[in-house]
């Protein structure tokens, strides 16, 4: 367990002899020495060291490397001159503070004494040749970038990404290899082999721009054929990735997304991928599974994606399921049916032609009509009724259809019995509760009168 010290700035004291052993409250104490702790204080992490990269070894070149200077090759060297930065002291280091860029020469003759001027200038050119004359290869198709990735799935190269396809840790049947997203017209994977063909270090790389990301593997080497190419280190916001879909539910949609060293965001413009965040667009987290799931907000009229404040939910006339609009457009786009706005087409198979000839999107008929079983045509639920015949509209119920005075069932008109005291009668009714005289129709209660 890492443990911390408040020190004076230029002495390196320890303030009041005090160790800490929890991070957060050595920066309680800092706080209370107040807002401009850092004029005369800093904190000493005595686990820094850890938090280094590997440093420049120079013991394969036969010097002792010395404590604590974490020698690394620094960008601005080229195919000339090597350049190196390290730390003067540990005190430094535990600031995190490097020496400005100096040649290698300079270095070894400042740091090694024992050296001739010639013996400076073989080593640095040895050291240059060893280092910087390293092929650096570019990966830019899916299928290469994946290949890199799980060769590299052990050792030094292993990481969250490196998982093999046939490991099982990409189990979900949809899945496929997070790191084929890189694959986009922006980005391509650079690697280095040793003179085994032994794959040796990798890095993300943007060409066109040549940044390049996170290093994996041999640091020094890699990051030497980075900057014997041009390359410098430097985020990689903006860059487009490949946007892979891997299903769809809805709206919601789950993409492939490899996870981003250092800004560790994307986000999701309809077309790519985007390394960073965006005002409109918002930003998503990438983790370790490889995947995102996003809402997608993409305008059903012109199916380009829309900020989430610009979108309308609206009904679709073919389904009645909820889509997307650009909130702009609902005006001449959209229609209020039944208390709910509706998305116009121009697509005739949307729309279905009711009873009174007007054109209704199909969704509305689903849920507020009904089918006339004789016109076949639809109606509104209330403008028709249930019969043993099926739901009719009420058109076609009060030309053909009455309801039986007695025992009040819906019938057709052609079957119905005509009673002597103004109503329709169910023949059944009759029987059991009339009779007929010389072809006319009485209800008991009436037959005395009637003879």
């Amino acid at each position: 367990m890492p443990t911390y010290t408040i020190r004076d700035n230029k002495t390196n004291e320890i303030r009041n002899g005090r160790t800490f052993h929890d991070y957060y409250n050595a920066c309680d104490e800092l706080s209370a020495i107040g807002v401009n702790w850092q004029r005369n204080w800093y904190l000493y992490n005595e686990g820094w060291r850890e938090q280094q990269p590997a440093p420049l070894d120079l013991t394969d070149f036969g010097f002792e490397p010395i404590k604590d200077h974490y020698l690394l090759i620094d960008e601005g060297s080229s195919t000339d001159s090597v350049f190196v930065t390290y730390f003067a002291d540990e005190f430094q280091g535990a600031k995190n503070r490097r020496t400005s860029p100096t040649k290698l020469g300079r270095y070894l003759k400042q740091f090694y004494p024992h050296l001739t001027d010639d013996d400076v200038t073989t080593q640095s050119s040895t050291i240059f040749t060893k280092l910087l004359k390293v092929e650096l290869q570019l990966a830019y198709t899916a299928d290469d970038i994946q290949a890199i990735y799980e060769e590299g799935h052990t050792g030094a190269l292993n990481s969250c990404m490196s998982h093999r396809m046939d490991s099982g840790h990409w189990s979900y049947g949809w899945m496929k290899h997070p790191t084929r997203a890189y694959a986009g017209p922006d980005l391509a994977l650079a690697y280095i082999r040793d003179a085994n063909g032994i794959l040796i270090g990798r890095s993300v790389v943007w060409p066109e721009k040549k940044y390049y990301g996170s290093v994996y593997g041999n640091y020094d080497k890699m990051r030497a054929a980075l900057v014997q190419a041009g390359y410098r280190d430097h985020e990689l916001n903006g860059a487009r990735m490949s946007r892979i879909e891997l299903r769809r539910s809805g709206s919601e949609v789950t993409l492939l997304a490899p996870y981003l060293d250092g800004c560790n965001v994307c986000y999701d413009d309809g077309e790519y991928l985007v390394i960073g965040s965006h005002d409109e667009l918002g930003r998503i987290g990438t983790s370790t599974s490889g995947y995102i799931s996003v809402t997608e907000y993409r305008c059903a009229i012109t199916n380009k994606k829309i900020n989430r404040n610009r979108a309308l939910e609206v009904l679709h006339p073919a389904t009645g399921a909820y889509v997307f609009i650009d909130r702009e457009l609902s005006d001449d786009n959209t229609e209020r049916l039944h208390g709910n706005r509706w998305l116009k087409t121009t697509n005739d198979a949307d729309y279905t032609v009711i009873g009174d000839g007007k054109r209704i999107p199909k969704g509305v008929i689903q849920t507020y009509y009904r089918l006339c079983a004789v016109t076949q045509q639809y109606y509104l639920s209330s403008e028709g009724i249930n019969t043993s015949d099926g739901w009719v509209c009420h058109k076609v119920f009060y030309t053909d259809y009455v309801v039986c005075q007695a025992s009040r069932t819906i019938l057709k008109k052609t079957q119905a019995k005509w009673m002597e005291h103004g109503a329709w009668w169910h023949p059944q009714m009759l029987r059991d509760n009339g009779v007929t005289i010389d072809g006319k129709n009485y209800a008991n209660v009436l037959q005395t009168l009637a003879a």
